[in-house]
C-alpha cells in the first residue's frame, strides 16, 4: 500500500468505502421492500374480510349474506365457517382454510406447495358467531423480491466498477497540480532555479501550496544570488592583499637592499588586513548560524558611547571631526556590552569615514514605547537613492566609497547585531548632504 500512488490509494479507499455502504445500504432496501410488499398484501386481505363482514346480515333471526356485493378479487380466496366450523361460505376453493386452525390476526401457512398469507377475524352478530378468513399466494410478492435481488446483484458490480472508475478520474485530475509540481521540482534540482510552478490556478490547499512553493524559490534564488556575490566580493578582497604580499616578499627575497624592511611591513600591514576580514567573516558566518548568544546587561547609553568616541576620536581628529554627544544620562539599554559597543564603533566609525572635513557627528537617544532609539547623524558626502538599498550587504561599498580603507563589512555586522537584539535599523541619506542612521533596540528591563 506505501509504494502506491496517491490516485491508486484514493480510487481503492474511495471504492472500498462504496462497498462497505452499498453492504448496508442494500439489506435495508431489500427488508424495506419485503416488509412495504407484505404490508400491502396483508392490507388487502383485511380489505376483503372488512367486505364480508359489511354483507352479512341478521333477517327474520337467520344469518343472511348478500354475496353478490363482494368485490373480491380472483387473487384472494375466502372462507367462511361458523363457531362449530361448519363451513358456510368459501370461493375459489378455499374450503382448506377451515381446517387450518387460525388464531385472529395475520399469519403465513404453507398448502399445495405455495405459501399463503391468511387474515382471520371472528365476528359476532346477533347469536351468530362466525369467522372469516382471506388468503392470497405470496408468489407475487417473492418474485417480486427474488427479481429485486438479481437487479440488485447486477447493479452492485456496476456500480462498484462506476465508482472506481470515476474516483480514479477524479483523483488523476486532482492530482495533475502535484504532478506539475514534481516536474518543476525536478527541473529545479537540476539547477534550473529560474524556474516556477505555473498553470496551477485553483485557489485550494494546492493552489497555496504552489504559491508558497514560488515565495519560497523566490528567496532562495534571492539567497543564492546574494551568496555568489559574496563568493565573488570575498574573493575580490582577499586576492589583492594577497598579490600584494605575494609581490613584497617576492622583493625582500629577491633583494638585499636595505629598503627589503619596508616590504616586510606591507606583508604585515596586508597580513594583518586579511586577518581582519577573515575574523569579521567568522563573527558573520557564527552568527548568521545561530552560535552566538546574547549576553544582556543594563548599560548607561552615554557612558558606552563616550567610550566609543574616545576610540575613534583619532580618526575624528585627523578629518577635523567633531564628536557630538548628546545623550541623556538617564537612559539605559538592555543588550549585550560588547556587541553594542562593537555596533556603535562600526556605525560611528561610518559616520566619520564618509563625513567630510571640519564636519559632525552627532549622538542622540529618545525612549519610545517600542524601544530606545538611537540615532547616529553626519554632514558628509550622503548616499546615493541607488545605493541606499544595498549598503548592508556583504562587501558592498559604492563606487564614490570604494577605496581600501574599509572591508564592507562592517553595517552588515552591524544589521545583524540589531536584529539577534531584536531590533530594526533604518538610514536615510541625500547625496551630498549626509547621512541618519536610526537604531531602534526594545527596552528589555
Amino acid at each position: 500500500m506505501k509504494k502506491l500512488k496517491i490516485r491508486t490509494k484514493i480510487m481503492l479507499l474511495f471504492t472500498m468505502l462504496s462497498a462497505i455502504l452499498l453492504g448496508a445500504l442494500v439489506p435495508t432496501v431489500y427488508s424495506s421492500v419485503a416488509a412495504s410488499l407484505r404490508q400491502t398484501l396483508q392490507a388487502r386481505l383485511q380489505m376483503a374480510v372488512s367486505q364480508v363482514i359489511s354483507s352479512v346480515e341478521i333477517q327474520n333471526g337467520k344469518l343472511h349474506m348478500d354475496l353478490e356485493e363482494l368485490d373480491v378479487k380472483g387473487s384472494v380466496h375466502m372462507c367462511i365457517v361458523d363457531k362449530d366450523g361448519v363451513l358456510l361460505y368459501d370461493s375459489g376453493n378455499a374450503s382448506w382454510l377451515s381446517g387450518a386452525g387460525l388464531e385472529n390476526g395475520e399469519d403465513y401457512i404453507r398448502h399445495d406447495g405455495r405459501q399463503w398469507a391468511v387474515q382471520t377475524q371472528r365476528y359476532e352478530i346477533g347469536d351468530v358467531e362466525m369467522t372469516v378468513m382471506a388468503a392470497s399466494s405470496t408468489e407475487y410478492v417473492d418474485n417480486s423480491l427474488r427479481n429485486l435481488v438479481l437487479l440488485l446483484l447486477v447493479l452492485a458490480p456496476v456500480y462498484l466498477a462506476i465508482s472506481a472508475f470515476g474516483s480514479f478520474l477524479l483523483a488523476k485530475r486532482a492530482m495533475n497540480p502535484i504532478r506539475q509540481i514534481t516536474q518543476a521540482a525536478q527541473v529545479i534540482g537540476n539547477g534550473e532555479l529560474s524556474r516556477r510552478i505555473t498553470g496551477v490556478e485553483t485557489k485550494d490547499e494546492v493552489g497555496e501550496l504552489s504559491e508558497t512553493i514560488n515565495e519560497m524559490l523566490d528567496k532562495l534564488e534571492a539567497s543564492f544570488q546574494r551568496e555568489r556575490q559574496f563568493t565573488s566580493d570575498a574573493s575580490h578582497e582577499l586576492r589583492t592583499p594577497l598579490a600584494v604580499i605575494s609581490a613584497c616578499a617576492e622583493d625582500a627575497l629577491g633583494s638585499n637592499a636595505p629598503d627589503s624592511r619596508e616590504s616586510l611591513m606591507t606583508i604585515s600591514e596586508e597580513a594583518e588586513r586579511m586577518t581582519k576580514i577573515i575574523s569579521q567573516l567568522l563573527m558573520l558566518s557564527r552568527g548568521y548560524e545561530g552560535r552566538l548568544h546574547l549576553d544582556p546587561e543594563r548599560i548607561a547609553l552615554r557612558e558606552m558611547l563616550d567610550s566609543v568616541c574616545d576610540e575613534l576620536k583619532d580618526s575624528a581628529s585627523a578629518k577635523q571631526i567633531r564628536l557630538h554627544n548628546g545623550i541623556s544620562n538617564e537612559v539605559f539599554i538592555t543588550a549585550d556590552q560588547s556587541l553594542m559597543t562593537q555596533l556603535m564603533v562600526n556605525i560611528i566609525g561610518n559616520a566619520i569615514k564618509y563625513g567630510r572635513n571640519g564636519g559632525n557627528v552627532w549622538l542622540g537617544a529618545v525612549m519610545l514605547d517600542d524601544g530606545i532609539h538611537i540615532t547616529v547623524a553626519d554632514d558628509g558626502i550622503g548616499i546615493s537613492n541607488e545605493d541606499l538599498p544595498r549598503i548592508f550587504e556583504r562587501f558592498y561599498r559604492t563606487d564614490s566609497a570604494r577605496d581600501r580603507s574599509g572591508f564592507g563589512l562592517g553595517l552588515s555586522i552591524a544589521k545583524w547585531i540589531v536584529e539577534l537584539h531584536r531590533g530594526a535599523i533604518n538610514v536615510k541619506s541625500r547625496l551630498g548632504h549626509g547621512t541618519t542612521f536610526e537604531i531602534v533596540i526594545p527596552d528589555d528591563k
